[in-house]
């Protein structure tokens, strides 16, 4: 990462001006004067690694008092920059820092290149520690957020990284460096939660993909039953859209008994060129017709409307799945029929009915209220993630 161009000429000037000037309570003697006036001349004139020489030359002088320790700092500073010697900038912005004489404005600016000095030295624990101190007083910076981040990143230290990476909206290379912290150390709880503010804060295809096959993958996930849920999220984010993705999918639905969902899913992968040709075109038109049926079945029995209790709620789902708005309330009026060993998967089906209806202030409010640790809490968090971003 290299210096902010802008930062660090906002140094330069004011280390420049500062060199400038005497104040009557301070006085250079005229061995420190003469070589640090020769510099300035030597600077002005575009020979910095010449005025740099002659810094030093004054740096030598025996017996400086505070303040000719304070301007030859500044002097070299100024021709370090210039001269492209970063670890000389480096020293020299260290000493203006703990020499207290910085205006704030100044203070914040110096420890900034300094911090900046220190990633390109590639000390970086020096670099966080700097650019901590410099969020401290301006937390939030998006450039100083960034060095932290990368910094703590590159000594691995994930909780000095959690640190700099504060709640709320921080740059996405922050966040991606977060996440992959993590998952070097193996911590998936932490790097789940990390890729979870990622698809919150930048929404798209990129990082869902490892989100939910680490969510999938949790211990204690129930796969069997909540696989076509996950198959659900995935159509619904973008990651979806092979042949083998429409064919399990609406399988999925069929076993699960949502016809309607099935023939919409597989109507989707034919239209979309995902099925019907190649090898594999008589399975899969073996499969539409399947679902189709299923469906005609289903409508035969009377549906939702002449269905009792959980089924009601189930049918009424599929009703929604299948573009039907109207399910909504019938899975409302039927909700507690559901029996309390499925409550939550309702509860999640519920919000998605909503999701998919346009409801998305009570789409929230439902994916929020999904207990459960088998994993179907899981998915109403992203589901709220994505309601959220919509």
């Amino acid at each position: 990462m290299s210096l902010n161009t802008e930062l660090v000429k906002g140094v330069l000037v004011a280390l420049l001006a500062s060199a400038a000037l005497v104040h009557a309570a301070d006085a250079l003697r005229p061995e420190v004067s003469k070589p640090l006036l020769a510099a300035q001349n030597l600077l002005k004139a575009h020979k910095p690694r010449e005025a740099l020489a002659k810094a030093v030359e004054a740096d030598a002088v025996p017996g400086q008092t505070a303040y000719e320790g304070f301007m030859i700092a500044q002097m070299q500073a100024a021709a370090a920059q210039q001269a492209g010697a970063t670890a000389a900038a480096a020293t020299a912005y260290t000493r203006l820092v703990e020499s207290g004489r910085l205006p704030e404005a100044q203070q914040l600016q110096t420890i900034a290149a300094l911090a900046g000095a220190e990633y390109q030295l590639q000390r970086y624990d020096q670099a966080l520690q700097w650019a901590n101190r410099y969020l401290k007083s301006r937390a939030g910076d998006a450039q100083m957020t960034t060095l932290a981040a990368q910094s703590a990143y590159l000594v691995g230290d994930c909780r000095a990284l959690a640190n700099a990476v504060q709640p709320g909206r921080v740059p996405e290379a922050s966040l991606q460096l977060l996440a992959n912290c993590y998952q070097k150390q193996g911590d998936n709880a932490s790097y789940v939660s990390a890729l979870e503010r990622l698809v919150s804060y930048y929404p798209g295809k990129a990082y869902w993909p490892a989100l939910l096959s680490r969510i999938a993958a949790k211990s204690g996930f129930a796969r069997e039953r909540l696989e076509l849920d996950v198959y659900r999220l995935r159509r619904e984010v973008g990651d979806f859209g092979t042949a083998d993705d429409y064919m399990q999918m609406t399988q999925l639905a069929l076993a699960g008994g949502y016809p309607g969902e099935a023939v919409r899913v597989i109507n989707e992968g034919f239209a979309r060129g995902a099925l019907g040709t190649g090898d594999q075109a008589p399975r899969q038109q073996r499969l539409l017709a399947l679902s189709k049926n299923r469906l005609s079945e289903a409508g035969k029995d009377g549906g939702a409307q002449d269905a009792k209790g959980a089924d009601v709620f189930e049918q009424a789902f599929d009703a929604v799945l299948n573009g039907k708005p109207e399910g909504v309330s019938w899975m409302e009026t039927n909700l507690s029929q559901v029996n309390s060993n499925r409550r939550e998967d309702a509860r999640l089906h519920l919000g998605i009915a909503y999701f998919l209806t346009g409801q998305k202030a009570k789409a929230i409010q439902t994916f929020k209220s999904v207990k459960g640790n088998d994993g179907t809490a899981d998915i109403a968090r992203l589901w709220a993630i994505r309601a959220q971003g919509a």
